[in-house]
């Protein structure tokens, strides 16, 4: 029953690898212009990261849409069709009803009929609330994750003032630049083998657990569907044996 869509991202689309560092000039007599370069090259590397980190919350988003999407979908088709059932047995009520038949016996029938329909609709709200649960663990880990990402920006976009405030530029500008080089490799090092495959573990198990999600529900909703068909279908046979009219 269920309609599953197809949701894959890939952050490897979004990495590129930054251009080689600016040599370290003889001398370091131009500290200004290695500093612009490596200003240049950490706002190149920040703009990256903080378009995966838009990019990966779209896709949180996206994925919550899907799972509501499918759900609401799967929620109105197992709706009507208990419905249709519904409408057709307390039709054939109807109908003996206005044959004659013994109206105490149909309308116990009804009631329980219409019984049937409360506890199938209480069904479809335990069934909903166990995907919300679920759905909101997945969404919270991620987000714990989003946070990192966060950081990890935040800590680019502010590295280069940090590294003035921990180095004398003017009586240590060769330590300075050999700083500034290193921290951009070891950041380049951490986003390749580390955070990147962490994000990209983390989209392609949130996909995998919204799939679970849905299917989830959708085996909820059947079994629900089934207990309340074969309800119903006792009922029917019930109306069958309630005394009809004589007839001379």
């Amino acid at each position: 029953m269920v309609s599953t869509a197809r949701f894959t991202l890939s952050l490897a689309t979004l990495f590129v690898i930054a251009s080689a560092a600016p040599s370290i000039k003889s001398g370091l007599s131009d500290l200004t212009g290695l500093v612009k370069e490596y200003h240049e090259l950490y706002e190149r590397m920040y703009q990256e990261k903080t378009e995966l980190q838009q990019f990966a919350r779209a896709g949180h988003q996206f994925m919550y849409r899907w799972i509501n999407g499918d759900i609401l979908k799967d929620i109105a088709i197992a709706h009507d069709e208990i419905q249709r059932k519904a409408n057709e047995t307390d039709e054939v009520i109807a109908e003996k009803l206005l044959a004659g038949g013994d109206e105490k016996c149909l309308l116990t029938q009804r009631s329980r009929l219409q019984e049937e329909q409360r506890a199938f609709g209480d069904g479809i709200s335990e069934c909903a609330a166990n995907v919300s649960e679920t759905k909101d663990s997945v969404g919270d880990t991620f987000q714990e994750n989003l946070d990192i990402l966060q950081r990890l920006t935040t800590s680019i976009s502010e590295y280069m003032l940090w590294s003035f405030s921990m180095h004398n530029s003017v009586t240590q500008p060769e330590r300075h630049v050999d700083t500034m080089l290193r921290a951009y490799y070891e950041l380049e090092l951490l986003w390749r083998e580390s955070v990147l495959p962490t994000m990209q573990d983390n989209i392609d198990g949130m996909h995998a657990q919204g799939q679970d999600i849905v299917a989830s529900h959708s085996n909820c909703l059947d079994g629900l569907i089934e207990k309340t068909d074969e309800h119903i279908e006792r009922i029917r046979d019930d109306i069958s044996l309630c005394p009809v009219p004589y007839k001379a």
